[in-house]
């Protein structure tokens, strides 16, 4: 006789083909739209030179619909600036949410997504209304906030290598 544990694993995995999906399916959405799953290049510690001062972020491994990230700015021995960040996955869609600061949430949807990118909008926000996070083949990654700000297009990007 067949051990129960293995006939219980044959028998879902053949329903849950049948019914149209793979046993090993976290994400659902449909093909072309953003994918949660999509972000796990973001997990790790990572760190930007910007002028004298450095710039470190690190975020979780995705786990249970989220990843949670920190990003300080440091010059010399002082902290200049902090964020809170998030990016959580909802019925809704996808969003990053920062706080500079400890200041109040700001929410960007994730808007396009493929292996090693990552693209959030808030049209409504005043700077940014876009974040984008792209890893290059060198293994750095690309994060760019842009948006209008003074009546003018504005941007700005950090070159993000693994910790050491």
């Amino acid at each position: 006789m067949a051990h129960p544990v293995l006939v219980r694993t044959v028998v879902l995995s053949a329903l849950t083909l049948v019914l149209g999906g793979s046993a090993f399916e976290q994400d659902s959405r449909p093909a072309g739209e953003p994918k949660f799953s999509d972000l796990a290049f973001l997990s790790g510690a990572w760190t930007a030179k910007q002028g004298k001062a450095e710039v470190e972020e690190f975020w979780t491994p995705l786990r249970a619909g989220s990843l949670l990230g920190s990003n300080r700015t440091v010059a010399g021995d002082r902290t200049v600036a902090f964020e809170h960040l998030r990016i959580v996955e909802r019925k809704t869609g996808v969003f990053y949410c920062s706080q500079p600061n400890g200041a109040k949430a700001t929410e960007f949807k994730l808007t396009k997504s493929g292996p090693g990118e990552a693209i959030f909008e808030n049209p409504e926000h005043d700077f940014p209304t876009k974040i984008a996070y792209v890893k290059r083949a060198d293994g750095v990654v690309v994060a760019t906030i842009s948006g209008m700000q003074g009546g003018k297009s504005q941007s700005m990007s950090w070159n993000f290598a693994p910790s050491k």
